[in-house]
């Protein structure tokens, strides 16, 4: 099967609500993200990036839970929550009615 079939099931629009999902929750807190939490950040931006909406997808749902124990991952580049709504934030520039981001970005 190739990638492009296989990475079918889920679009960008998932992968920006579920990015929305997460801000809405991290709004609450202040504080930095873990590497982990940045390594699937990062990864998930990288795969939507490319098209690999699910592969994406599983990344952000690592944030929320985690393997346990973690495995081993390089150390990612640092991303905050900012940069997250900044990429939230232009998806919803270039196709206004995609994501619905009222509330979660300054």
């Amino acid at each position: 099967m190739s990638a492009t079939s296989e990475e079918g099931r889920a679009g960008q629009r998932d992968v920006e609500q579920a990015l929305v999902r997460l801000l809405t929750m991290y709004s609450a807190v202040s504080r930095s993200l873990s590497e982990w939490e940045q390594y699937c950040l990062s990864s998930a931006l990288v795969f939507e990036r490319h098209g690999y909406f699910e592969k994406a997808l599983i990344k952000i749902g690592e944030v929320f839970e985690p393997p346990i124990p973690l495995p081993s991952f390089p150390k990612p580049p640092p991303i905050t929550l900012d940069d997250i709504s900044r990429h939230v934030a232009a998806a919803a520039e270039s196709d206004p009615g995609r994501v619905d981001i009222k509330g979660v970005i300054k």
